[in-house]
């Protein structure tokens, strides 16, 4: 039976496939929130004294609801003081002695030290409660308070929270979350994702760009402590999922774990500021060429948090190599992820049912359920012939081993996917299916069939993902010079060919591999007599030239 279901879906391939419906990309939800108020009084500290003075008293009187917003202001209030140390003593110590206020109530966690916790097959710090965007805002507060007013007690603090960000790092180029520091903890904040099949509402393992500076929190705490190791653990982030993010060229709201397009100029500064600070740190070029393309994405809106996170990036760009590579345009579509929804699929034999959510960041979107005897198939295009990777974007349940689909990519090979793994509750995951494998320019399809042994619990499915192993973006910068930046996913050292230019003439002005090592890329022709170029393990290449 399960034979004639693969035959049938073969001869379907050859039909015309249903037109994609365009992928949802509004804002999160609107209204001015709490960090949109602390971001405006951020940046008014590269205004007037007086209106520096009233924003920063201002921060004082706010009332966080969230732990993630009492560090978000504890980090405002300790820049405020770090500001005003050396033109009013008084407010300066107000602020630095709020903003460790702030923050009491994370040192009880540090009763955890040193202990771990298994979440989901990995090891994560208990001390962290999965919270590592929290620990991130709280570890720039307490590195700004103790430049002011060094204490011992306060470098332990921060040296034991900055070692649990390292714990929880993900080191894999090719698999989701590519490098970040995110714990897949189902913290209590954590906005739903997917109902289960009893109805239970339950998160994703989610990276949120606007929330996230963990690399520029750890490039802190490893200057202020003089600890190489804590740099490290931040290149290979901003060498992983911000380089991922900026070769993309989709400015993205976030991985929900879905990667979600509608960022805004808030993430991008966000993502300015880990970058900025990776280039302060190291001096690596890569990082002026990564920082200075994301700042395409930094233009004042119509809000004032839009119009402060502008500002804000534009002072941190100031006078730093990062501002000659701030492109004009982009001379052509990136070359990145594709996002197939599993709504859009073609039922074969007997429908799926669609069932409608809201994504974290309050996007709308739609999950599908396969249970027995269900089976869809999608066509898709690529534009390059070139090798890519597939995932799967789906909930994870308790019962390993006993749901599972299994996913053909044209006809060939099957790949079943297992849709058990989690330990205490369930979670949305972006699995790992395949990969690399080299598809030709033009049509593809692939199919999904419900394999599990349970057969009274379906898979809930949200998307495919088609990943190039090789990204590709090609800008024009403001000197009218040409700027093609390439990002290997490959844990390993690969060739692309390259047609943009001829990277034989073209000059390299940064490649590193995944951790920041210097590469020295060479270039080679194939049988087709195509020019190609080396890249380098999980690495970043980019090339300058005019046409």
């Amino acid at each position: 039976m399960k034979l004639c279901y693969w035959v049938l879906f073969l001869l379907l391939t050859l039909s015309p496939a249903l037109a994609e419906l365009p992928l949802a990309s509004a804002g999160a939800a609107g209204g001015e929130s709490f960090a949109d108020r602390v971001l405006v009084a951020r940046a008014s500290l590269l205004e007037g004294r007086e209106r520096a003075r009233a924003a920063m008293n201002g921060l004082l009187g706010l009332q966080p609801t969230t732990t993630l917003e009492q560090a978000v202001l504890a980090r405002a209030l300790g820049e405020g003081a770090v500001h005003f140390s050396g033109q009013d003593a008084s407010l300066s110590a107000s602020l630095a002695q709020q903003a460790e206020r702030e923050l009491e109530f994370l040192t009880p966690w540090l009763a955890d030290y040193p202990a771990l916790m298994k979440v989901h097959g990995f090891e994560e710090p208990a001390w962290l409660r999965g919270q590592s965007d929290t620990v991130a805002h709280a570890l720039l507060a307490w590195v700004a308070v103790d430049k002011l007013d060094p204490r011992p007690d306060r470098r332990k603090i921060i040296q034991q929270f900055a070692e649990g960000l390292v714990l929880l790092q993900r080191k894999s180029t090719h698999l989701y979350p590519y490098g970040a520091h995110v714990s897949f903890y189902p913290s209590p904040e954590l906005e739903p994702y997917a109902p289960t099949p009893d109805g239970q509402l339950v998160p994703g393992v989610s990276w949120i760009l606007q929330n996230s500076p963990q690399v520029e929190a750890l490039v802190a705490a490893g200057t202020h402590l003089s600890s190489p190791a804590l740099i490290q653990s931040a290149e290979v982030e901003g060498l992983g999922m911000l380089a991922h993010v900026v070769a993309s060229g989709k400015l993205a709201y976030g991985y929900l774990p879905r990667p979600q397009d509608g960022g805004s100029s808030r993430g991008a500064l966000v993502l300015i500021e880990n970058l900025v600070s990776l280039e302060k740190a190291t001096g690596r070029p890569v990082y002026a060429v990564l920082a200075g393309m994301a700042a395409g994405w930094a233009r004042p809106g119509s809000n004032p948090a839009e119009q402060a996170a502008a500002q804000l990036a534009d002072s941190l760009l100031k006078g730093l190599p990062a501002e000659r590579y701030r492109p004009v345009e982009d001379l052509q579509p990136p070359f990145s992820y594709q996002v197939m929804d599993a709504e859009n699929g073609k039922a074969v034999i007997k429908a799926f049912d669609v069932m409608d959510v809201t994504y974290p960041g309050g996007f709308p979107g739609k999950l599908v359920t396969v249970g027995r005897e269900q089976m869809f198939w999608m066509r898709f295009d690529v534009d390059r012939e070139d090798e890519y990777y597939f995932y799967l974007v789906c909930l994870k349940t308790t019962q390993a081993g006993l749901v599972s689909v299994a996913m053909r990519i044209d006809g060939d090979k099957i790949f079943t996917v297992q849709l058990g793994g989690a330990t205490d509750s369930s979670f949305v995951d972006l699995a790992f299916v395949a990969g690399p494998r080299r598809l030709r320019s033009g049509p593809h399809s692939f199919g999904i069939r419900f394999s599990g042994l349970l057969m009274k619990q379906p898979a809930i499915l949200d998307a495919v993902i088609v990943q190039p192993v090789v990204e590709r973006r090609l800008v024009k910068l403001k000197d009218g010079e040409h700027l093609l930046l390439l990002k290997n996913l490959k844990p390993e050292a690969t060739a692309t060919v390259v047609t943009e230019c001829d990277p034989s003439l073209a000059r390299v002005v940064a490649s590193v591999d995944g951790t920041g090592q210097s590469f020295q890329p060479t270039t080679s022709v194939d049988r087709k007599g195509k020019k190609r170029l080396n890249l380098p393990a999980g690495g970043v290449v980019a090339l300058q030239f005019r046409r």
